[in-house]
């Protein structure tokens, strides 16, 4: 939600994790990441395309609006360049998921998701865990739930090996 156009870089396919908008009481602040660190996140070409469509969308919705619109050059903002609370958007994810047919889940919960992806995928923890910001033993610890057929596959080479060695 704290994302800043001036922190994406289309053409590399780069986007520079810097801060971060979050409710405190009744308000939303702006703050820098947990560990109050700048962290470049290499995205995908499909990521890029979706974010040059949402540029060129605001830079149309700024033309009709003026020169208020979007003062803070943020990503995530309604029609008319205003932020979107982070609660709204949370809510917003969570009717389409329930439209979907999907577990209710937490927005938060995508970062699980992910990690457990990574990992399930065979992604080095230490790669991983940059990659989402976090320590790695934080990442294994809280982030990286196991699969059960993850389980299955190790049990089976492991299984392998010692068949192999017989």
């Amino acid at each position: 939600m704290g994302l800043k156009w001036d922190a994406v870089d289309l053409d590399k396919g780069i986007v520079t994790v810097r801060e971060a908008r979050v409710v405190a009481g009744r308000e939303v602040i702006t703050t820098s990441t947990k560990n109050k660190t700048e962290r470049p996140v290499p995205v995908g070409p499909e990521v890029i395309a979706d974010l040059m469509a949402l540029k060129m969308a605001q830079d149309i919705e700024a033309k009709d609006f003026g020169p208020n619109y979007n003062p803070e050059g943020l990503v995530v903002v309604n029609e008319v360049g205003e932020p979107i609370r982070p609660e709204t958007y949370s809510g917003w994810f969570e009717k389409h998921t329930e439209a979907a047919g999907l577990p209710k889940i937490r927005l938060h919960d995508l970062r699980h998701t992910a990690a457990s992806l990574l990992a399930s995928q065979g992604v080095p923890i230490i790669i991983a865990s940059e990659l989402l910001g976090h320590d790695p033993q934080i990442f294994t610890k809280v982030y990286a739930d196991l699969y059960p057929e993850d389980l299955k596959q190790a049990a089976s080479t492991l299984t392998n090996l010692y068949t192999g060695a017989a």
